[in-house]
């Protein structure tokens, strides 16, 4: 939707003291009418966008990828990508998230909207781990894996260049062999 990217756009581009109906319905080129027909208020645009963004990344078409391995390095490499293409949607995310650390009721909204998407992560794992890992043993590594998601997205924000881009995959594949070595997974 429209609307969506221009709220990622103008969060990524111009923070949040930018962030307004008025910006955003310039951004978008709708009025803002069409903004609150769609939306409830102005805090909802950024959590739907960034709802749909993760969400689809972690729901992929998952057939070409058939091991909790090929998983796990695709999540990683969507962050890295996001990085290289769409720097201004992890900027907008770190800002959101900033936001929603002062804010109460983002903040329950986005923790509703992460156990959400953390149910997504730990069922694609499910199906691609050797089934005597216990249920408790996959939701530690979809843990960990979603909480090193959000430290390499905040790298990445942060340094910028190609050698940081180079390095984040090297230490996301590490990442991901030490996960499943752990797991006993080959």
């Amino acid at each position: 939707m429209i609307i969506l990217e221009a709220a990622l756009k103008l969060l990524g581009r111009a923070g949040p003291d930018a962030f307004s109906a008025f910006t955003l319905a310039k951004e978008a080129s709708v009025s803002k009418a069409t903004l609150f027909h769609h939306f409830g208020s102005i805090e909802d645009i950024p959590l739907a966008a960034f709802e749909q963004f993760w969400l689809q990344s972690l729901v992929m078409d998952t057939r070409q990828l058939a091991s909790a391995r090929d998983y796990l390095e695709d999540l990683g490499q969507q962050v890295i990508i996001s990085a290289q293409k769409h720097g201004e949607f992890l900027r907008a995310q770190v800002v959101f998230l900033t936001k929603a650390i002062f804010n109460p009721t983002l903040r329950r909204r986005l923790s509703a909207s992460t156990v959400h998407m953390h149910r997504a992560v730990v069922r694609e794992l499910a199906g691609r781990l050797p089934k005597n890992l216990s249920a408790s043993e996959i939701d530690a590594m979809a843990r960990m894996a979603e909480m090193t998601l959000d430290g390499l997205m905040i790298a990445l924000v942060m340094r910028k260049g190609s050698k940081e881009l180079a390095e984040s995959k090297q230490a996301w594949a590490r990442f991901v062999d030490l996960l499943l070595a752990h797991a006993g997974v080959r």
